[in-house]
């Protein structure tokens, strides 16, 4: 009996000792690779400026959903403006082009491309600060009309922007 309740006093101050070590890092870590300075609690996001105007709801939505990504990934708080991490955007593309041409055995194929301009300050760390373009795109049958494919297009090419954008700003593997 003795030596059960010994290892399991050396497992709990094991466990303990772990936990203190990986806790008092560099900076705070998250399940989703997410590595963020101590020094930092704020994050802040300007509206994706949007002068190509082809989808009226692009900006808000690009910009919504960095912010869902980052509050959902991070323990970072959001703020209206001048956060310790600060994103800005620019939608620079939004494009249908065609991709295949119809044969008799296969439909025509158009691709959907959106592109973001973004600058990212870190105002702790400005070694990691970048202006860079993300873009992503998703094919679709052109037999479709667009308007009906449209909403579920944007969604999951924003999904994918919003992942590199996360990925680059904040994951440093």
């Amino acid at each position: 009996m003795k030596n059960n309740s010994a290892i399991k006093i050396i497992l709990v101050i094991a466990c303990l000792t772990i936990g203190v070590l990986l806790h008092s890092g560099c900076g705070i870590y998250s399940f989703t690779g997410a590595s963020v300075s101590a020094d930092v609690a704020t994050f802040s996001v300007s509206t994706f400026e949007d002068n190509l105007l082809t989808n009226p709801n692009l900006s808000q939505l690009l910009t919504d959903e960095l912010i869902n990504e980052l509050t959902a990934n991070t323990n970072l708080s959001p703020v209206r403006l001048d956060g310790d991490l600060k994103f800005e955007g620019k939608i620079t593309r939004y494009q249908i082009t065609p991709v295949t041409t119809t044969t008799a055995s296969s439909a025509a194929q158009s691709r959907l491309t959106i592109e973001v301009a973004v600058k990212f300050v870190n105002e702790t760390e400005t070694d990691k600060n970048f202006e860079q373009r993300f873009s992503d795109f998703e094919d679709f049958d052109q037999s479709i009309n667009f308007s009906t494919v449209e909403a579920s297009l944007v969604s999951e090419i924003n999904e994918r922007i919003i992942n590199k954008i996360f990925n680059k700003a904040l994951v440093n593997w």
